[in-house]
């Protein structure tokens, strides 16, 4: 039986509900055959430009993001997506230079992509958040994604924004792509 006063803090329930979903999904594309679209040099050892755009949704109740991914450049291909984002300090309308850090997780039918973002976030009065500054990396995969590795700085283009006030989510990493042996 439970003990019901053994309770998890809520700072971790949303690390430990990723990795459940990291989790779940390299169990589930263990056995997929990878067959994504890496388009690039021969040489495996020459980076090449990759631009991946998401959309999607903040759910402030749980830090959250969910939505649709496309990748162009040197992998090409599309997907759903959930994030899970931690502000280290409040983002609220006016405020400048709060550090942000993102977990995403990236999948398709040929694979998953784990990646994470650190940047700062500026707010503007109207509630419209910007990342200037910081870097990103894809840190780990499955299938068609195992061996890839990526990153870039800033942490996103100038056009990538988040809206406080209705949710709506926009941000595109541009960087480079290197596939290692």
């Amino acid at each position: 039986m439970l003990n019901p006063r053994l309770t998890i803090p809520r700072w971790l329930t949303a690390p430990l509900t990723l990795s459940l979903i990291v989790a779940l999904v390299v169990i589930s594309s263990a056995s997929a055959r990878p067959t994504g679209d890496l388009h690039g040099p021969t040489d495996r050892s020459k980076s090449s430009a990759l631009r991946i755009e998401l959309n999607g949704q903040f759910d402030p109740a749980t830090s959250t993001v969910s939505g649709t991914w496309q990748a162009t450049g040197a992998i090409t291909g599309t997907g759903r997506y959930f994030e899970h984002v931690t502000f280290t300090g409040q983002p609220v309308p006016g405020a400048q230079g709060v550090p942000i850090h993102v977990s995403k997780l990236l999948w398709n039918q040929t694979g998953s992509i784990l990646l994470r973002a650190d940047a700062l976030t500026d707010v503007s009065p109207a509630g419209i958040a910007t990342f200037p500054g910081g870097s990103w990396r894809v840190v780990g995969g499955t299938g068609a994604y195992a061996d890839l590795h990526a990153g870039g700085r800033p942490a996103v283009t100038d056009d990538s924004f988040a809206s406080l006030v209705t949710g709506q989510v926009h941000i595109v990493h541009a960087g480079s792509l290197r596939q290692d042996d």
